[in-house]
C-alpha cells in the first residue's frame, strides 16, 4: 500500500511539474534569451516579452512555447490595443515587433499601434480579429508560417504595399480592407472570406495559384485590379468578382463554372435574387392575410405592410434592369489556358438561364490568347491566336488575318469572337 501511494505521489508530482513547466515556458525562453531582469509579463497571462534597441526605435520580442504539440502561448485580447484615444505605454518607442517560439495573437492585441513600422510574424500560428487594424504606419509584415488571419486583422493599413500570404489556410472577412496593397501573393491559400481585400484601391496584381475557395466580394472596390487569373482555383462564389473594374480574365478548362459570373461580377445574379426574394416575401404575406385578420390585425396595418412589400419589389426591379444593361455592355477579354472551345463551353455551361435569356447562346466578349492548329489542306498549318496574331509554320508561310480566317472556314472552325 505504501509503495502504491509512493508511486502515485511521484506520478502526481511529475504531472504537476510538467504542467508548471508548460505554463512557464514563455518565461523560461525569455530568461534564456535575455535574462530575467528584462522579461516582462503581458498582463496576467503566461506570455512574456522583452525590449531591445535604442530608445525611440525599440524592438519588442514576444516569447512563446517551443514544445511541439504543447500549449501555445498567446498575446491576450486587447493586450497592447490603442483605442478611442487611449494609449499603451508598453509600445511607446517600439517600432518593430517579432516573435520567438509558437504564439497566437488574440483579438485586437495590437489594434491601433501606429508606432509599429515592421512586424515579423514568423512563429505566429493565428492572428485574431482586428489584431493590427489601424496600425497605419506598418510598411513591412512577414507572414511566414501564419495559418489563420482573422476578420479585419490588418484593415486600414494604408502604408502596407505588398503581402506574401502564400500558404495561409484562411484569410478572414475584411482582413485587408482598405489597405494600400499593390501586390498580393495568395498561392496555396485554402479560403479567402468575404470582402477580404475590399477597397484596396491600389491593388494591381494578385497571385491566386492553387487557391481553394474565393468567397463573395473579395476584391470589391479594388478598381485598379483589372486582370485576374482564375485558372488555378478550385471554387468561387458567384459574386466573388463583384465591384471590380475587370478587363482581362484568365481561365482554364478546369476552372469552376462559376467563373462565368465574372462577366459582370455576379451583379445580375444578385439583382435577380433580390427581386425574387422580395416577390416571394410578398406572396407569403398575401397568403397569411386571412389568418392575420382572424388574429385581429387591422386593415390599416395590413395595407401598410402590403405597401412595404410592394416598395421592396419596386426598388429591386430597377436594379435588375440596370444590371441587365450592364451585362449587355460588357467587353471583358477572356484568356484561356487550354482549348478555346472547351473554355467557351465551360463559360456557357456556367451561365444560368436568366443570363442566357439576355445573351442568347453567345459569350459577349473575346476569348483571347487561346491557340489551336489549323490545316489549309495543302500541308500548311497555322496557329491562330484569338488575340489577332497569326503565325505559320511547317510550310514556312506567314498567314495574314484574312487568309487565316479562310483557312479556318475550310476546316469548319468558328472563331469565338462576338461583339
Amino acid at each position: 500500500m505504501k509503495k502504491t501511494k509512493f508511486i502515485f505521489t511521484l506520478m502526481l508530482g511529475c504531472s504537476l511539474a510538467t504542467m508548471a513547466r508548460a505554463a512557464d515556458t514563455s518565461y523560461e525562453n525569455c530568461v534564456k534569451a535575455v535574462g530575467a531582469d528584462k522579461c516582462v509579463q503581458i498582463g496576467d497571462s503566461d506570455t512574456y516579452y522583452a525590449l531591445s534597441g535604442p530608445a525611440g526605435n525599440q524592438t519588442m520580442t514576444v516569447y512563446g512555447t517551443k514544445e511541439s504539440g504543447g500549449t501555445v502561448a498567446s498575446v491576450p485580447q486587447n493586450a497592447f490595443s490603442v483605442y478611442n484615444g487611449n494609449s499603451s505605454s508598453a509600445l511607446d518607442g517600439v517600432t518593430s515587433l517579432k516573435f520567438s517560439g509558437n504564439v497566437n495573437i488574440e483579438n485586437s492585441a495590437f489594434q491601433g499601434a501606429t508606432g509599429l513600422t515592421s512586424v515579423n510574424l514568423t512563429g505566429v500560428q493565428s492572428v485574431g480579429n482586428t489584431a493590427f487594424a489601424g496600425a497605419t504606419n506598418l510598411t513591412d509584415v512577414n507572414f511566414t508560417g501564419v495559418q489563420t488571419i482573422g476578420n479585419s486583422a490588418f484593415a486600414n493599413m494604408h502604408s502596407l504595399v505588398s503581402a506574401d500570404l502564400s500558404g495561409v489556410q484562411t484569410i478572414g472577412n475584411g482582413a485587408f480592407y482598405d489597405t494600400g496593397l499593390t501586390t498580393v501573393k495568395l498561392a496555396g491559400v485554402q479560403t479567402i472570406e468575404d470582402n477580404a481585400f475590399e477597397n484596396a484601391t491600389s491593388l494591381t496584381s494578385v497571385d491566386l495559384t492553387s487557391v481553394g475557395t474565393i468567397k463573395s466580394r473579395v476584391f470589391a472596390g479594388a478598381t485598379s485590379l483589372t486582370s485576374i487569373d482564375l485558372s488555378g482555383i478550385q471554387s468561387l462564389d458567384k459574386r466573388a468578382l463583384t465591384g471590380m473594374n475587370l478587363q482581362n480574365l484568365t481561365i482554364s478548362e478546369n476552372s469552376p463554372v462559376e467563373a462565368a459570373y465574372a462577366i459582370d461580377g455576379g451583379n445580375y445574379y444578385y439583382a435577380l435574387s433580390s427581386l425574387a426574394s422580395a416577390q416571394r416575401d410578398l406572396q407569403e404575406f398575401e397568403e397569411q392575410i386571412p389568418q392575420l385578420r382572424e388574429d385581429g390585425m387591422s386593415e390599416e396595418e395590413i395595407e401598410w405592410l402590403l405597401e412595404d412589400y410592394q416598395e421592396s419589389i419596386a426598388y429591386a426591379q430597377p436594379q435588375v434592369d440596370a444590371a441587365r444593361e450592364n451585362l449587355l455592355a460588357q467587353t471583358l477579354k477572356i484568356n484561356c489556358k487550354g482549348d478555346a472551345q472547351v473554355c467557351k463551353a465551360k463559360l456557357l455551361s456556367g451561365l444560368p438561364d436568366e443570363y442566357k435569356a439576355v445573351l442568347g447562346t453567345k459569350v459577349p466578349f473575346d476569348v483571347g490568347e487561346a491557340t489551336y492548329l489549323e490545316s489549309d489542306g495543302k500541308g500548311g498549318y497555322a496557329i491562330k491566336t484569338y488575340g489577332g496574331k497569326i503565325v505559320g509554320f511547317k510550310n514556312k508561310r506567314i498567314y495574314t488575318l484574312d487568309e487565316a480566317n479562310q483557312v479556318a472556314g475550310k476546316v469548319n472552325r468558328v472563331s469565338i469572337k462576338y461583339r
